[in-house]
């Protein structure tokens, strides 16, 4: 099968774990569901198997506590390709995200190439973000908060233009990347790329959605971009998807195709983006 590739992605909410995902789904991946520790490549093993031998309980009354394992893995059906997708619950959490970063990152080894051990093989980890604001404001922010673990990559960042960056070789990973997303001029979220996607083709339900929330939503949440998306998705879903939550109609809804993805400018680059830290 070759050479195995570990790709660690990082991700805001469970929104973005859903449709890239699904966007590797939909391109020969398949989620690793149900698979015992054993069944995963050494690299992944250790590094799961340590989780949970090393996790302790800090409070006791606390009865959902749990190692810190991945939200997603998906492996490619074609090659020894994996994605581990970890939630970074948005910028609350940037200790949480340091500590994943600072674990994986492979210090300097005296073994080269075929010699090195493939549990000392350097993995690749993937940031996505919302543009929010700005890209440019969401890039220093990205310097700002991981400038100590990953000096190298962020010194660079802050400088190249556009919305996404890839790094080889660097702070301890095989590569690094940083892809930002939003509308055309460089500010928003998720869902102003996804809802374009899911509305192609589906116009009129998304627009009698729409009705139903300028009538019903209040002013102030009507007013905020992504607030009145998130809204329009569930809607838009739940004919088939009853009472699901917005990932699972992002990850199941037949609104969402891979000839829409092949189709569309933003997920072809994003899907090549992703699939180019496989090489």
């Amino acid at each position: 099968m070759g050479t195995t590739k570990i790709i660690f992605v990082l991700y805001e909410g469970k929104h973005d774990a859903a449709i890239l995902t699904r966007l590797l789904r939909e391109n020969s991946y398949r989620e690793f569901k149900d698979k015992k520790i054993k069944e995963f490549p050494a690299k992944l093993k250790g590094y799961f198997q340590s989780k949970i031998n090393d996790f302790t309980y800090e409070d006791e009354t606390n009865i959902f506590q749990k190692p810190q394992l991945p939200n997603h893995v998906c492996k490619s059906r074609e090659a020894d390709h994996w994605f581990v997708f970890y939630e970074m619950g948005g910028d609350s959490k940037i200790e949480f995200v340091k500590s994943i970063v600072s674990e994986l990152k492979v210090s300097d080894s005296s073994f080269e190439g075929d010699e090195r051990f493939e549990t000392e093989a350097p993995v690749s980890i993937v940031f996505f973000f919302d543009a929010d604001n700005s890209i440019d404001l969401r890039k220093k922010k990205f310097k700002h908060s991981y400038e100590d673990v990953l000096p190298s990559f962020t010194q660079q960042v802050e400088s190249v233009v556009g919305h996404k960056y890839g790094m080889a070789d660097v702070d301890g990973f095989h590569a690094i990347g940083l892809f930002i997303y939003g509308r055309a001029d460089q500010t928003g979220t998720l869902e102003d790329i996804l809802i374009p996607l899911m509305q192609n083709g589906n116009e009129p339900l998304f627009q009698d959605a729409d009705v139903y929330l300028e009538k019903y939503m209040s002013v102030a949440d009507k007013e905020n971009p992504s607030k009145k998306g998130k809204a329009l998705i569930n809607v838009v879903g739940q004919p088939k998807h009853h009472g699901k939550a917005n990932q699972v109609i992002i990850s199941d809804t037949n609104l969402i195709n891979n000839e829409k993805f092949s189709s569309n400018d933003v997920f072809t680059d994003i899907l090549t983006f992703m699939l180019g830290f496989t090489r």
